[in-house]
């Protein structure tokens, strides 16, 4: 029976990005075992709700604004839902806002952006100097949800695969099970970010073909589909010949059901990484502009490659001068990482 202080209904306004919605994992498992009768709802994008897709920790999604849906017309049917509790995980006005014309009773969030004024509850980042301190974004989504008492059980992301995605993984990777006893090696060398977060093709062939030829690895690239041509550019120049994926077939469910049969992930600091992270597998990440410390947890198998560089990290999407932080970053230096990694994990 649900206590009388459990709100009936509770929405989530989730995450953007992939990895951020990874890193919140810990904090919807927060909330659903601290409210297990209450129904829960994530506001979120399509994409990020087929990454959440098959989790126990919610009931339904409802698409954020955008593409043909404003921001008046999905509060509106929002406020239809007569919803308790509204925990923003995000910092846009635009996110409070809506929780606000949809009649939230109760509204949680961090007070950015002007926003404070639409919300019940603003809360206070910590701060470094004027700017909001950098640090692992899962810890950030849980001070939110322990502020109306859920408090983890766990602080490791999370994520689950459809049976479908299995069975279509299964099939791609037959052949590479069915003719090599090496190792399965992913390469996610996209990122949505921005372009001062990607390696280069040339490099990234250059890797796989050392743990084809070290480990009789088969190596996966891993890419969206608006990222085909990075695809194309490691496969041509790469001796070894990769697990072939259909493009038309790649989405972030077969994403999930690929990466947790690895048996090391290659990427940039992306999405895939953290997609990596929850299934327990280890990484080998190169990491460029970003701050490493919005990333940083013990929950993470792996090295981090990076370069400590003047102007870094700038957390910008495009260079502006050289690329130093990457073009640093030697094949022959990823590669002996990456064989370390897989020779540890080999004998663990």
């Amino acid at each position: 029976m649900k206590t009388e202080s459990a709100p009936d209904r509770i929405l989530i306004r989730c995450p953007n990005w992939v990895g951020d919605a990874v890193m919140a994992t810990p904090a919807l498992r927060a909330v659903r075992n601290c409210f297990p009768e209450s129904h829960i709802t994530l506001l979120c994008k399509p994409d990020i709700a087929d990454v959440l897709s098959d989790l126990p920790f919610y009931d339904d999604t409802v698409d954020t604004p955008g593409k043909g849906r404003s921001t008046m017309s999905v509060a509106s049917s929002l406020r239809k839902q007569r919803f308790d509790l509204a925990l923003i995980l995000t910092h846009s006005f635009r996110s409070a806002l809506v929780a606000r014309l949809a009649g939230v009773r109760r509204r949680v969030g961090y007070d950015l952006q002007g926003r404070g004024f639409l919300l019940t509850d603003a809360l206070q980042c910590p701060m470094e100097g004027r700017k909001k301190r950098p640090e692992y974004m899962a810890e950030e989504y849980l001070r939110i949800v322990a502020y109306v008492g859920c408090k983890p059980s766990r602080r490791c992301p999370e994520l689950a695969v459809a049976h479908e995605a299995v069975a279509l993984a299964q099939k791609i990777l037959g052949p590479a099970d069915a003719e090599t006893k090496g190792p399965l090696v992913g390469i996610a060398p996209g990122a949505s970010f921005g372009p001062s977060k990607l390696w280069y093709p040339e490099r990234w062939a250059a890797v796989a073909d050392g743990l084809a030829e070290r480990f009789d690895a088969s190596i996966v690239i891993l890419t969206a589909p608006a990222d085909w041509d990075i695809y194309r550019q490691i496969g041509s120049r790469m001796s070894a010949r990769p697990v072939y994926i259909d493009e038309k077939l790649m989405s972030l469910q077969l994403l999930k059901a690929l990466v947790s049969r690895l048996n090391l992930l290659l990427c940039t600091d992306s999405g895939a990484r953290h997609v990596a992270v929850a299934f327990g597998v280890p990484t080998v990440v190169i990491m460029g502009p970003t701050d490493p410390r919005y990333t940083a947890t013990d929950c993470e198998k792996g090295v981090i490659i990076r370069e400590e560089v003047d102007c870094g990290p700038c957390q910008k999407k495009v260079c502006t001068t050289d690329h130093r932080c990457m073009t640093q970053i030697t094949s022959e230096r990823v590669l002996e990482e990456a064989s370390a990694v897989l020779e540890h994990h080999s004998t663990a």
